[in-house]
């Protein structure tokens, strides 16, 4: 599944249209916005860290 978040700052929008969240929301979790899709919606990304290794079995493995 793929969905692009909205920006609404500044104007409302209805609620069947943020299924896949704000781009706000996705800011506060440590995205940043990555390119613009058509007037209100962005591909947002974040870099996740590298699970450290131990014994050659990731953590949490």
């Amino acid at each position: 599944m793929e969905g692009y978040p909205e920006d609404t700052e500044g104007r409302s929008v209805s609620a069947s249209f943020l299924y896949t969240g704000t781009a706000t929301l996705f800011e506060s979790h440590g995205f940043e916005r990555i390119r613009r899709l058509g007037k209100h919606y962005w591909v947002v990304g974040r870099t996740v860290p590298r699970a450290a290794v131990r014994d050659g079995r990731t953590a949490g493995s």
